[in-house]
Parts: C-alpha cells; sequence; structure tokens
C-alpha cells in the first residue's frame, strides 16, 4: 500500500510539474477569450479593422502589427501604461458563424502575469475586458443594421455605357472616397448636356487584402455616343454583360463590402470559380433615403471567364 501511495504522488508531482512547464512556459497566450460571432470570418475580419480605426473608444491606442486575411490580425493595445499584444483567431464553424478567439499577451511580465491568474488577481482581464466590451457591442450594432439575403443567385451583370473616375482608398473609407467626387462626374456631363441614364455603382479594379486597400471605378451610366468630351480624369466606357454570382445588401454603404465575403464564401464552399472584383449598383441616395436598412445596393462577383 505504501508503494501504491508513492506511486501515485509521484504521478501527481509529475503531472503537476508538468502542467506548470506547459502553463508557464509553453502556453502561448497569458489570457484567452473566446466568443461565438454571428456572421462569416470575412465580416468579422473587416469588422475588426473597421472598429480599430474608426468606432473603438480606445483607437488611437490600437496598432495593427500582422495579419493573415479572414483567419488572424495581430494587435498591439495600448490601456492606460500598459501594452498588449492581441491575437484575434477567426475560425468558421458553419455557414453564418464565427469561433472568434482573443489570445492576449504581456511581452514584459508573461511569468507574473500567468502567476497572478493561478492566485485570482487577472489584472490582464481587468484592463481589457472593457474594450473587449466595446468591441462585440460594435459587432452586434453592425450586424442589426446590415443584412445579405440569404439567397446568392446566378445573375448578368448589367450592361452599360458609363462616365467614370478611378480611385483608390482602404476598403472601409469607400463611401467617403465616393461621397468626396461623387459631384464631380455628374457636374461635368451637366456641363455638357449629357444625362444620367441610371444609378450610379463601382467596379472594383484591384483588391488588396493583406492591407485592405482597393482601387475602383466611380461609375454614372450615360447614353452611348460618338462625340465626347475630353476631361483630364474622367474617362468614358462599355461595359458588356457578364456571368455573375449576385447577392443583395440592405444597409449603409459604406459597409455594403459584407456582401463581397458572402458571395466569395459561397464561392468557395461551392467550388465555384470567380474573380476579386466585385461590383456595387446603388439603389439609394444617402443624402435623402433616412432609414439605413432600407437602402439597397446589389452586389455582382463575376465569375471566370465569363466574358
Amino acid at each position: 500500500m505504501k508503494r501504491r501511495g508513492n506511486r501515485l504522488k509521484l504521478i501527481i508531482i509529475v503531472i503537476v510539474s508538468l502542467l506548470s512547464v506547459w502553463y508557464f512556459l509553453i502556453k502561448k497566450h497569458d489570457y484567452i477569450y473566446v466568443f461565438t460571432a454571428q456572421a462569416i470570418p470575412g465580416v468579422v475580419y473587416q469588422n475588426i479593422t473597421s472598429w480599430s480605426r474608426f468606432y473603438s473608444k480606445n483607437k488611437d491606442s490600437i496598432t495593427d502589427l500582422n495579419r493573415v486575411p479572414f483567419q488572424k490580425i495581430v494587435q498591439k493595445w495600448e490601456i492606460g501604461h500598459k501594452q498588449y499584444e492581441v491575437s484575434w483567431y477567426l475560425e468558421l464553424k458553419n455557414d453564418s458563424t464565427t469561433k472568434v478567439m482573443l489570445g492576449i499577451n504581456t511581452p514584459k511580465n508573461s511569468l507574473k502575469n500567468r502567476f497572478d491568474v493561478v492566485v485570482g488577481k487577472n489584472h490582464i482581464k481587468e484592463n481589457t475586458q472593457s474594450l473587449l466590451l466595446d468591441y462585440k457591442k460594435s459587432l452586434d450594432y453592425f450586424l442589426t443594421r446590415t443584412k445579405v439575403e440569404q439567397e446568392v443567385v446566378y445573375s448578368d451583370t448589367p450592361e452599360n455605357f458609363c462616365a467614370y473616375l478611378t480611385l483608390e482608398c482602404k476598403i472601409e473609407e469607400k463611401a467617403t472616397k465616393m461621397i468626396a467626387n461623387n459631384f464631380i462626374i455628374p457636374l461635368f456631363l451637366s456641363e455638357h448636356n449629357i444625362s444620367v441614364k441610371g444609378k450610379p455603382f463601382i467596379e472594383i479594379l484591384k483588391w488588396d487584402v493583406d492591407n485592405s486597400k482597393i482601387q475602383f471605378n466611380l461609375c454614372v451610366p450615360i447614353d452611348k455616343r460618338e462625340e465626347l468630351p475630353i476631361h483630364s480624369e474622367i474617362k468614358f466606357k462599355e461595359n458588356k454583360k457578364r456571368k455573375a454570382l449576385k447577392a443583395t445588401y440592405y444597409g449603409n454603404y459604406r459597409t455594403s463590402d459584407r456582401a463581397w465575403y458572402e458571395l466569395y464564401n459561397y464561392a468557395k464552399e461551392n467550388k465555384i470559380s470567380i474573380e476579386e472584383t466585385p461590383l456595387e449598383y446603388f439603389y439609394n441616395s444617402p443624402m435623402l433615403d433616412g432609414d439605413e436598412l432600407e437602402w439597397k445596393a446589389e452586389i455582382f462577383v463575376p465569375l471566370n471567364n465569363s466574358l
């Protein structure tokens, strides 16, 4: 019996020792949060980016360090006199749900903070929980103020002739860039007695996913004509119809890229080859229509080789 008791004690000591080595020396993060978001990873990924730049109550104290598009974002949070390295991990659980995990490290005091957690002094949680709750509140609000119709359909992109400007910006600055340049084309057309023949739209030319940057054409449809006025920035072109996937988005046009991620996720799940050049057709005027949930946009993603 004594030998058995000693053996049991030895096993317990070995287990405790191994757990201690793992917890204090091997464990990747000092503290971990886990929650579920009712959206796919691409939507959550871009929402984290927008929140960090524009909406967080500590936005001036958040710095991006590294990204793996739609999977991981590493940031530095400065809260008071403390610095934290925060790693967001995104994992698709089903068609509309993402598991979000935040791993938080304190590079200068990692061992001390891990020991404090063991003895019930969780300073990391106390200092970071408020900012995390701020994000979750922002995400929940965003998801209630935007909507993508569940049914993705095959469609043709509209045929038209248009005047356009080529612009570049961060994805989250798209609407601001559009508003700043929105008057230029109609004013130029009016000066040359050219009538607008449809709703404005944009076509994405380049999408730098790693840096969340886009180059796009801001387009205004007009009747095709032989003689066209000359402008240093405004150009003209004809758009032929193309086979595409289409989704309908409702909400502020600033975040209409939510539909991009829904379409790309649908294409990936169904093994459909598509181009990373979405088109957005807008049906409402933000200056005139009040309720953002009534703002409608049709989003098209062309199929590869669909000309």
